[in-house]
């Protein structure tokens, strides 16, 4: 039976994909941001006023898209997160292959983040929190105070177990939510970019959990995890 601390850390697309749609949210602008200030009441994807009053019903919840700025600010957490959590685990763990993965991972969405900076300011993009990028955040966070509470024996299972539920959760985000609301050609090119990375870096944490017998729960589908 699965102990406990793997389910510590809540799956990213529940969190997350909750914030993404009508249901997982509060019908007025009352969801605040975890950091607060001005912006703290804005709605998921920060329509303004057409996004959510007056219409509702299914043709109010089809009307919702997100901004690029906001497609923009979502991936810029994913990919800090996925920097801050591998750069622990680099230094936490004590099994050489998992140490190797987590330092491949910092690496490839740092130099991910970099790239993405360049499109925005190229495209003159300015990311813009929302609601799901809050509840990412806060996801992240949790993850790294569990991965820095776990015991030698536990930490390759969390870790390895967070990278593949967040790394699932941001491609079936990308493939749901981003892909079929960007707008900008370069930003939709750097998607499917990430995607392609995020892919394989997925099929890597659940052959990595393999060959380590880790218990956790893989999820390997026929389209690779996603």
């Amino acid at each position: 039976m699965r102990s406990n601390r793997v389910r510590v850390f809540v799956s990213l697309s529940v969190l997350v994909l909750s914030a993404c749609t009508d249901e997982g949210m509060p019908t007025s602008r009352e969801d605040p941001i975890s950091q607060g200030g001005a912006g703290g009441n804005a709605a998921i994807g920060g329509h303004g006023a057409s996004g959510r009053g007056g219409s509702g019903g299914a043709a109010g919840q089809a009307a919702i898209a997100w901004t690029d700025d906001e497609i923009a600010a979502l991936m810029q957490a994913a990919n800090a997160a996925a920097v801050k959590q591998s750069t622990l685990a680099a230094s936490q763990t004590e099994t050489p292959p998992v140490r190797q993965f987590a330092v491949d991972l910092a690496t490839a969405h740092s130099a991910a983040n970099t790239r993405l900076l360049g499109v925005l300011l190229e495209q003159d993009i300015s990311p813009k929190e929302s609601a799901a990028t809050a509840q990412l955040w806060r996801t992240s966070s949790r993850m790294v105070k569990t991965l820095r509470a776990a015991s030698p024996s536990d930490f390759d299972t969390v870790y390895v177990q967070g990278q593949i539920d967040a790394h699932k959760a941001v491609l079936e985000i990308i493939d749901t939510k981003l892909l079929p609301t960007v707008k900008n050609a370069a930003l939709k090119s750097e998607l499917q970019t990430e995607r392609k990375a995020l892919k394989t870096q997925l099929q890597r944490a659940q052959e990595l959990a393999k060959t380590l017998d880790l218990d956790v729960d893989a999820g390997v589908s026929e389209d690779g995890g996603t």
